[in-house]
């Protein structure tokens, strides 16, 4: 039997790419160092997990998850099915959310949606398999992707975290679809391995400002940091410097 695979590593072959289509971003690999995130390898879960933790902070997303698990054994489509909708309700479920989950559980025994099908398909078939599930958009269907089926070429550019990482790098403030083409061009076939470096370029408090600029090219990103809080994607155009080797 297969053993699942637990987390993302982000291959050497995919930081060589990255560092060579986009120095920017490449000096940035040499200050994190190899990027790695758990993954979720069971589907039903991966999927319950992203349902449950909507429109809710991760600590209470964590605590609706214990109760789940606490009652039912183990977060299948079985037992899912099999506790009433007051027991679900009773973990911190809404209404809606217990539909969604049913929804899921019921897609996935009843065939429509089998783990096994999705990993062969192309990722966009496998976004639209998985967009058809209620509470299910393209956001979630790509974020299952990365983090259950461990997919290596996903770059979301409906998530605000690729777009703020992509704003503090280039200085880019709109994303039309060429604009997103051509990154997840310019990226491929790493998408994935590249996320995680911009997501934590946008988790960084304020971008890094290079002391041995001078201080009129600094003048942009200073703006940026002072604002960023308020306005994480502005209108003006610039380039933050990269950061220096330590």
């Amino acid at each position: 039997m297969k053993t699942p695979v637990t987390t993302f590593r982000c291959p050497p072959e995919a930081l060589d790419h990255l560092t060579r289509c986009d120095p920017a971003l490449g000096a940035y690999i040499t200050r994190y160092g190899p990027l790695e995130r758990p993954l979720i390898p069971d589907q039903f879960e991966a999927i319950a997990t992203n349902i449950v933790s909507q429109q809710i902070s991760g600590k209470a997303a964590e605590t609706v998850l214990a109760r789940l698990r606490g009652q039912l054994g183990q977060l299948t489509p079985e037992r899912l099915l099999a506790g009433t909708d007051d027991t679900l309700r009773g973990c911190g479920l809404s209404t809606r959310k217990v539909a969604y989950l049913r929804a899921a559980a019921e897609a996935m025994t009843d065939g429509r949606l089998r783990a096994e099908e999705l990993a062969g398909l192309p990722d966009e078939e496998a976004i639209r398999r998985l967009d058809a599930l209620p509470g299910i958009g393209r956001w979630t269907a790509e974020m299952l992707l990365i983090f259950s089926f461990g997919r290596p070429d996903i770059l979301s550019f409906d998530d605000l975290g690729i777009r703020r990482g992509l704003t503090r790098l280039h200085g880019i403030d709109r994303f039309p679809p060429d604009v997103r083409a051509r990154y997840r061009a310019l990226y491929s076939p790493y998408g994935t391995t590249a996320s995680f470096y911009l997501w934590r370029i946008a988790s960084e408090r304020y971008p890094r400002c290079n002391p041995d600029t001078k201080k009129e090219e600094r003048f942009p990103t200073l703006l940026f940091c002072h604002a960023s809080r308020e306005s994480p994607i502005r209108r003006t155009r610039w380039q933050q410097p990269a950061p220096r080797a330590a």
